[in-house]
């Protein structure tokens, strides 16, 4: 009855239906559905299809997702990207954030995902952790724009969400450049600020951009068409030197200016413009200073009074002008380029005064115009040179002429006489216009001082010349107590003999003592000729001139003294053998007080340096009528022997032949030299050849202790040329067959004790024995 129950039928049919619905459920997967991106993949299906994910046996989930998921599998390997740095299990546990089996509305990487890895959504995702950070204009972008798949559900085969995208700059923009660069776009370019302005590119600290540097494009200091062009400089192995401002900028300042700023602050003369102008500078006349040492560069020192001005009263202000007007270069000395002419152009280039066209400072001070600078030394360019007293006039005694209207003091051509100022004192009996006036007898500085240079002192019959210039008028010309009618303040010289003011004698006495008086005879000198005469002079002017005694002109030393000064006497002076004159005015001694004897013989004067051996018996007294140190020497020089020609052979028995004719004297003559008299060479050792030379034979020829050279050398050129006959100068006559060999076949070289080698001659065998053997000739 209970088969009939429907409460148990109903219980059977919901079994029934649960279990089909089991049953259909288990033919397609357990526990729910696969994701779209899963179920499109047939392996997937059925029952077989779950180990393909879960894996079986040693093979777990993680391996089989690598197995399809090769490039996450790479990541969790190498430890790089997002899933090689999850920490902990999460990297290998691959549902802890890809949960599968919800069907299509849970996708495997959407929110959950990213919240299991620290991201609150997909759209949270720091994307740095992908070694690409997102900043400037990238961080505004949702993650479609650049990974075209990031929302497709189900995605193509090969076509992968996130990865495999590319990082260069030109996936996703077009590279102007043309592939020139080796470097990346974010080097320069950077992703916070457009590509134009270069955001990321460090210019570095050699050339900052800074200032007006900051503001212009990179293109305007790097065109592209030339050596600076960034295509050049970024395919460039060296870096470009630092350029100087005169390479972009024209330069408006001389060479000159340049050079003088550079070496004052010791700089280059490239980097001379930072010397004054700021790279930080809107234009160069922003913020340009200049010191007074720098201002002077310009050849204008900011000396007194333009230290006291400002800029702009010399260059204007800044919207005065280009820079060629407002800074002309101008002169300190150009005075007139700021100031008037206060003399109305008396002045100008090209007029006729003697400073014409001359600048201001030549008579003013540059630090004020009062007072002036025009000096005496300047006055005596003009036709009349200030002297005497002149000096000591105000300029406005002569300069007063009436003024301008524009108060412009004339200077014009003075009327330069002495009437023009001065009243004749002389009352007209002088006729001033004939010769040079005044100046004729008066100089500028008294009319008391008469220019004795232009008196002609002649016309007293006495010409003033030499010493007697130098003299006052009073020394001869007594003053008077008082002017005589003639108003004469010197008295007249009364002439001091009968002969006048002709001979010396008169006022000056004779300190030789009559000596050289005509026909006068003193001792130790020949008697000079009455009528010896120095040419046309007479008296003290044979010898001496008005200038001074001391000053002898026209000496004949011969013909005064009878000792005629030739040679080497020529040259010495006076004091030398004279010595001073002692007692009273002469100026020299008498030699004859000095020296005792004949002055015809050298020692009277001279030691003899060879202690008299050529005056022995037997040498010659006198030669080609020469005599004493004559003989061999002459009065140039005792070095010289009679110039140069010394008969050996007669002085010395030693004639000088062949080579011993061609050696030098001090070769010879090496004995002593220097002694009293000054001898310059010393005595020779001998006459024998062995005085001189070493004995090569050792005294194998020698007799009696001598050894004769000459027997057999009589050669003075060479010793190797022989005068010898073996066989009258030997024992040994040489027969036919010995006078073919060499002497050295016979005379062997044999070594001595001690180590010397000498070639033996004597004594030597004769008989055949003593040279040949049985064996053969040895």
């Amino acid at each position: 009855m209970k088969l009939r129950d429907p409460k148990l039928w109903l219980s059977l049919v919901s079994l029934a239906l649960v279990v089909a619905l089991v049953v259909v459920d288990l033919e397609r997967t357990s526990p729910g559905p696969l994701s779209d991106v899963h179920a499109v993949l047939g392996q997937l299906q059925g029952g077989s299809g779950c180990d393909e994910c879960h894996g079986s046996g040693e093979r777990g989930m993680a391996r089989a997702c690598s197995s399809c998921h090769a490039e996450i599998a790479d990541q969790l390997l190498t430890g790089t990207g997002v899933h090689g740095r999850l920490t902990g299990d999460n990297g290998h546990d691959c549902a802890a954030c890809h949960v599968e089996h919800h069907g299509d509305e849970f996708p495997l990487a959407g929110d959950f995902a990213f919240l299991r890895i620290g991201y609150d959504s997909v759209g949270a995702f720091d994307h740095a952790h992908t070694e690409f950070d997102l900043r400037g204009a990238h961080d505004a972008l949702v993650c479609s724009d650049c990974h075209e798949n990031a929302d497709v559900r189900v995605l193509p085969e090969g076509h992968p969400r996130f990865l495999g995208s590319s990082q260069e700059c030109s996936t996703c923009h077009d590279d102007p450049h043309e592939g020139r660069y080796s470097n990346s776009c974010a080097t320069c370019h950077g992703q916070e600020r457009p590509f134009a302005t270069v955001a990321s590119f460090a210019h570095g600290d050699a050339f900052p951009l800074v200032g007006a540097h900051g503001v212009p494009g990179c293109i305007d200091c790097h065109p592209t068409d030339g050596p600076h062009a960034i295509a050049v400089l970024a395919t460039s192995t060296t870096h470009e030197a630092t350029r100087t401002c005169a390479q972009c900028h024209d330069e408006p300042h001389r060479d000159a200016f340049l050079a003088s700023a550079a070496a004052l602050a010791n700089v280059p003369v490239g980097d001379s413009c930072a010397i004054c102008h700021d790279a930080v500078h809107e234009s160069f006349f922003e913020g340009a200073t200049t010191t007074r040492e720098q201002h002077a560069c310009t050849g204008f020192d900011l000396d007194a009074p333009h230290d006291a001005v400002t800029c702009a009263q010399c260059h204007g202000t800044r919207d005065g002008g280009d820079f060629a007007s407002r800074f002309p270069g101008r002169s300190r000395n150009a005075c007139e380029a700021c100031h008037a002419d206060p003399h109305g152009g008396q002045f100008a280039a090209g007029g006729p005064s003697a400073f014409a066209g001359a600048a201001c400072v030549v008579c003013h001070a540059v630090d004020a115009f009062h007072p002036d600078t025009f000096d005496a030394a300047k006055h005596a360019r003009t036709p009349f040179e200030l002297t005497g007293a002149h000096l000591g006039a105000e300029c406005s005694s002569c300069h007063e002429g009436a003024h301008t209207g524009d108060d412009v003091v004339p200077f014009g051509a003075a009327d330069t006489s002495c009437a023009a100022c001065h009243t004749d004192a002389h009352h007209g009996r002088i006729d001033v216009a004939k010769g040079e006036g005044c100046a004729e007898c008066h100089t500028t500085e008294s009319f008391s001082q008469v220019d004795r240079a232009a008196f002609d002192h002649g016309a007293t019959s006495f010409a003033l010349r030499g010493a007697h210039l130098a003299i006052d008028c009073e020394t001869c010309h007594v003053p008077t107590s008082s002017p005589d009618a003639t108003g004469r303040t010197f008295g007249r010289v009364a002439p001091a003999t009968n002969d006048g003011y002709a001979g010396c004698s008169g006022c000056h006495a004779d300190v030789h003592a009559d000596r050289f008086t005509p026909g006068a005879e003193v001792a130790h000198m020949d008697p000079v000729a009455a009528a010896h005469l120095a040419g046309d002079r007479a008296g003290c002017a044979r010898c001496h001139t008005e200038d001074s005694f001391a000053v002898v002109t026209g000496f004949d030393h011969g013909a005064w003294t009878g000792f005629q000064l030739d040679g080497a006497h020529d040259a010495v002076t006076c004091q030398a053998c004279h010595g001073p004159g002692g007692s009273g005015s002469r100026s020299f001694g008498l030699v004859h007080e000095r020296r005792r004897g004949s002055f015809d013989v050298c020692a009277t004067c001279h030691a003899d340096p060879h202690g008299g051996t050529f005056d022995e018996i037997g040498r010659p007294r006198t030669v080609d009528g020469r005599t004493s140190c004559a003989r061999c020497h002459t009065t140039s020089s005792f070095d010289a022997a009679n110039g140069g020609v010394f008969d050996h052979a007669m002085w010395t028995a030693f004639p000088l032949e062949g080579a011993h004719d061609a050696v030098a004297c001090a070769a010879c003559h090496t004995g002593p030299r220097a002694n009293a008299g000054g001898m310059q060479l010393g005595t020779a050792p001998g006459t024998r050849c062995a005085d001189c030379h070493a004995d090569p034979h050792v005294g194998q020829f020698a007799v009696g202790g001598r050894t004769d050279c000459a027997a057999c050398h009589d050669s003075t050129l060479t010793f190797e040329h022989l005068d010898f006959d073996h066989a009258t100068d030997t024992r040994f006559p040489l027969d036919a067959q010995h006078v073919a060999l060499d002497c050295s076949s016979c005379h062997v070289e044999q070594e001595l004790p001690g180590g010397l080698r000498v070639v033996r001659y004597k004594p030597l065998g004769t008989a055949c024995a003593d040279c040949h053997s049985t064996g053969g000739r040895r």
